[in-house]
């Protein structure tokens, strides 16, 4: 693919790491001769071609892409962006690649942050969030019937909206809106969910009071079912196996106290507890283990044995 003017191949590690692979030493000259770059001792920082690219895209801008978060080490080998958390490794096509990334200090991103929101131009738009539709009895029943009856409350607690009966659920960081996701229920949809693209994903995390205490998941349905299993616990739910950076960084803000890790198996859970320890050293984390089954088909279990549903204490 085209980044920037360069050519970059898009692939994913056997650790399930996405790589850039191509023209990162040309990307650097170019910038280093343009004078659009900084330095450490042992990096180069500069723009990243995929979050400029995707940002111009977006068209959620009102100014020229000037944000400075891939590191490239000195040799020119391989980088790491802090904003999209992709890394980039430096291969032409006639030689065999061998590579080792190393990802800069956790601190550059926590100091670092910046906090990304759906913008209000392009095709998916946070403006649009208002506009759906506030009650559909199908999408309604879909909650109630297909995912447990909880949602008979939650839907409207948690401000759910439809499209074209599919729920629409908002994404709010410290009270403020900042992204949304569709479920695809309806019309026999190839994918389960459609997320609006963004150069950083959002976890979906249900704020409830001053919560100190995080209970981490997969899903948005697995964080809504943890709502009511976990009732003293703040839901946050990742979107996928692990946990980012930028992810790490949003939950700091809250200065846990204490930090369960539910994923759907024991193995996700320890790795993604072994990924927040440097962060937030001074939480109390723990896991919860899971042979397959899923923080809701759980609820679902408890409700259908009549078994106390609220369980994590």
């Amino acid at each position: 693919m085209q980044l920037e003017g360069f050519e970059f191949d898009h692939i994913v590690s056997r650790k399930g790491k996405d790589i850039m692979l191509g023209q990162l030493q040309d990307y650097l000259d170019d910038r280093i001769e343009n004078s659009e770059y900084n330095e450490t001792k042992d990096h180069y920082i500069c723009e990243c071609p995929y979050c400029k690219t995707a940002y111009l895209h977006d068209g959620s801008y009102d100014g020229p892409y000037t944000k400075y978060k891939l590191y490239i080490k000195k040799d020119k080998s391989t980088g790491f962006c802090f904003r999209c958390d992709q890394a980039f490794v430096n291969a032409s096509n006639d030689e065999e690649v061998s590579f080792k990334i190393e990802v800069p200090e956790p601190e550059l991103l926590l100091d670092d942050f910046e906090l990304v929101k759906l913008g209000n131009n392009g095709t998916w738009r946070l403006d649009m969030f208002e506009d759906f539709d506030k009650f559909d009895e199908a999408g309604f029943g879909y909650l109630i019937h297909e995912r447990h009856g909880y949602f008979k409350k939650l839907a409207e607690v948690l401000n759910i909206r439809y499209s074209n009966h599919n729920p629409v659920i908002p994404f709010y960081f410290h009270g403020e809106l900042i992204f949304y996701q569709f479920k695809l229920a309806f019309g026999k949809p190839s994918i389960k969910y459609f997320t609006p693209p963004i150069s950083h994903k959002p976890p979906y995390i249900i704020e409830h009071g001053t919560n100190k205490k995080f209970i981490i998941c997969e899903g948005t349905f697995d964080a809504i079912s943890l709502l009511i299993q976990a009732p003293d616990y703040t839901p946050f739910a990742v979107l996928g196996s692990t946990i980012t950076d930028y992810q790490l960084a949003m939950l700091r803000t809250y200065v846990p106290e204490k930090i369960i890790v539910y994923m759907d198996e024991t193995e996700l859970s320890k790795k993604v507890a072994g990924r927040i320890a440097p962060f937030i050293n001074y939480a109390d984390i723990s896991i919860i283990q899971s042979s397959g089954e899923d923080p809701e088909e759980r609820l679902k279990r408890l409700i259908a044995n009549e078994q106390e549903v609220s369980w994590i204490k």
